[in-house]
């Protein structure tokens, strides 16, 4: 899903998580004019580790004016923008507090938000296998010979 204009509803973020937050996109308010990185291909790149211009965001597809409330499903810029509901706020705080070079593409999986650096799930599980007792009793050659 593309970044689309949306309408603040000026609801408070809650402190405990909503049901199903997950499935809700991400909505942030854009607190200073915000430009689209200089290079299209950024877009498709997994985020930055760093940035010299906080007014510039990875992902966006065009200038956003200060003030503009936004849903994005890509990852946000914190320089520029504030979430304005818990799944943003998620996504924010994730975002500020991983190593970049690890993140994917975007936060957004399958419908929902996807947390992940490959680091912060737990790891697979891995089993042993079941060894098997071997017959070494003898046996014919060519049965029935």
């Amino acid at each position: 899903m593309p970044t689309t204009t949306a309408i603040d509803d000026r609801k408070p973020i809650p402190a405990i998580p909503p049901l199903d937050w997950r499935r809700e996109v991400p909505k942030y308010r854009i607190s200073r004019e915000t430009k689209p990185a200089p290079k299209q291909r950024f877009r498709v790149e997994p985020p930055f580790t760093s940035g010299s211009e906080s007014d510039v965001w990875q992902y966006g597809e065009r200038v956003h004016k200060a003030g503009e409330v936004i849903e994005s499903t890509e990852w946000p810029n914190p320089g520029t923008m504030t979430p304005l509901n818990y799944s943003a706020r998620q996504v924010m705080e994730f975002f500020t507090s991983r190593q970049k070079s690890r993140l994917g593409r975007t936060p957004w999986r399958d419908g929902k938000v996807f947390l992940d650096d490959g680091l912060s799930n737990p790891l697979p599980k891995i089993g042993l296998k079941t060894i098997h007792p071997v017959d070494l009793a003898p046996r014919q050659a060519w049965p029935g010979l």
